[in-house]
């Protein structure tokens, strides 16, 4: 899995990609030739060890639905509050952002 390292990465992404959020979730993509992933969590959604949690379910999910992806550039943001919800709630906000922005194969 190929990551999205440098800011300007990021705000290319921010800048000329498509957004949808849900309750957990701001999600990001930019059409691409490979799959990049980024993930974002700020100090609003708590202290490390919350922002470590949700970047990882972020990155689970990615993994377990990279085949059914188009590819290009996504861009998690986790919202605050994410620390209180359960894996099974933010995988369903996912997977409706995914919908949203038509980018399952």
């Amino acid at each position: 899995m190929n990551t999205l390292k440098r800011s300007y990465q990021f705000e290319d992404v921010y800048k000329n990609g498509r957004r949808w959020h849900s309750k957990s979730t701001l999600l990001f993509y930019k059409k691409g030739e490979e799959k990049l992933i980024g993930l974002t969590a700020t100090k609003r959604v708590g202290n490390a060890i919350k922002r470590n949690r949700a970047k990882r379910i972020y990155r689970a999910i990615f993994m377990e639905h990279e085949p059914l992806l188009c590819s290009g550039s996504y861009v998690f943001v986790a919202k605050n509050g994410i620390d209180k919800l359960h894996y099974e709630d933010i995988k369903r906000d996912v997977i409706y952002c995914f919908k949203k922005l038509d980018i399952l194969k």
